[in-house]
């Protein structure tokens, strides 16, 4: 859709036409419990507004099922605790490009950077979620459904948030509980 739109128009024209398609499917929306037209415009101006963003976890949801599949492939599949992931160093510079073009950049590239900024935060979303399980420890930290409440709990808006904020912190300042065997040689 957004080569129909031409790159300088993604961001005014795609949130008009999920309106346009809501509006023609109310019974839809009213099931959604959208059926105010005001309501209407703010939700459909973020989902046209983030859906690339959307697209980029339907990806990362890709890359996880191949990377079961990459011994059958023949590659090395690494074996690292979730417990021990942290983010990429240059990270914060994507948090920071993303912020910064969100809210000064215009048209096309303003969407852009919003969308950088989502997909950053997702990452350290998950980055916030391996702190909080290291936190829990082994005993807790490795049932699944312990790690399912965590997400579970994680994905509501504010605290999905505060999850992040740990990732992003933690990129600067050591959050994790220090282990028995770290700081010593072997």
């Amino acid at each position: 859709a957004a080569a129909l739109l031409g790159p300088e128009r993604v961001a005014e024209e795609l949130p008009q036409l999920m309106v346009r398609w809501m509006l023609g499917h109310q019974q839809t929306a009213k099931l959604w419990g959208l059926g105010e037209s005001e309501l209407l415009q703010a939700v459909a101006g973020m989902l046209g507004y983030l859906t690339p963003f959307l697209v980029a976890i339907y990806v990362m949801g890709v890359g996880l099922l191949l990377w079961s599949k990459l011994p059958l492939l023949g590659f090395a599949q690494g074996r690292e605790s979730f417990l021990a992931y942290v983010s990429e160093e240059w990270l914060p510079l994507g948090f920071v490009v993303g912020g910064l073009g969100w809210v000064f950049a215009p048209g096309a590239w303003g969407w852009l950077a919003a969308n950088l900024l989502a997909c950053v935060l997702a990452l350290y979303f998950v980055h916030g979620t391996a702190i909080i399980l290291a936190y829990l420890g082994p005993r807790w930290g490795s049932s699944r459904w312990v790690r399912m409440a965590v997400v579970v709990l994680g994905i509501q808006v504010p605290i999905a948030f505060i999850y992040a904020g740990l990732g992003l912190l933690d990129s600067f300042v050591r959050l994790r509980p220090s282990s028995d065997n770290e700081g010593s040689s072997s």
